[in-house]
């Protein structure tokens, strides 16, 4: 049987391990996931070293929403003094030099407005996370808000919106199609009782994405003078 002293100094060891493991694990970090494709998740720290040749400190970290790692290099100084917890707070004017694996941060096509690329990228974010049934609404949002954008006089369902869509403006009659389709697939799973599967959803952000790079990102390719000018009349 153990002595008091031998349980006291037991009990100190234990109390002395759960405050340095508690120390470590408590230190914490914002960065966007490339597994779960979250944003913004809480990191945790699960290990540091300083590399022996370059100097730099790899930290390994844990995502708190999927609990899958990360490995990151910062320089030391400051990243140092967080990851022994003497710094509670990362500290901010210390840039990463790399992570592994680099996370997938979706952009909407260039010359989209800022308001529909804000849509895309939250449609994109709840996509890649498996959020089929928060993605589809905002995917069939981010055709009606663009065919409002394209043609803001239009009036009507979004249907008719979609069928009125002048020539003028360079919608042709595939793109209506690829309207129609988003139009479609939102309208029968808004009225379904059961989720929404990958395969609608992908089809969704297809013809979506293939609708703004047509609709906006081409013509923003376009020097302004072309795009005034009168279509060639075929001669």
């Amino acid at each position: 049987m153990a002595s008091l002293g031998d349980r006291a100094a037991a009990k100190m060891f234990a109390i002395s391990l759960v405050w340095m493991l508690g120390a470590t694990m408590a230190q914490s970090i914002q960065l966007p996931c490339p597994h779960c494709n979250t944003e913004a998740s809480g990191f945790v720290l699960i290990h540091w070293y300083r590399h022996p040749t370059i100097g730099n400190v790899r930290v390994v970290l844990e995502c708190n929403v999927c609990h899958e790692p990360i490995i990151a290099a910062y320089p030391g100084g400051g990243v140092e003094e967080w990851t022994n917890g003497v710094r509670k707070v990362f500290p901010s004017e210390v840039r990463q030099l790399w992570v592994a694996p680099i996370p997938k941060i979706a952009v909407a096509p260039n010359g989209v407005p800022d308001n529909i690329a804000s849509l895309y990228a939250q449609a994109m974010s709840s996509f890649q996370r498996q959020h089929y049934d928060a993605a589809g609404p905002l995917f069939r949002r981010i055709m009606e808000t663009s065919i409002k954008k394209l043609h803001p006089a239009g009036k009507g369902s979004l249907y008719e919106r979609i069928e009125n869509l002048p020539d003028g403006i360079g919608v042709t009659q595939t793109m209506k199609k690829w309207a129609h389709r988003v139009r479609i697939i939102g309208r029968d799973a808004a009225h379904d009782e059961d989720p929404m599967t990958p395969d609608e959803v992908k089809d969704m952000q297809r013809f979506v994405e293939i609708f703004l790079v047509y609709a906006f990102e081409m013509p923003a390719r376009l020097p302004t003078e072309i795009t005034k000018a009168d279509p060639p009349d075929g001669h």
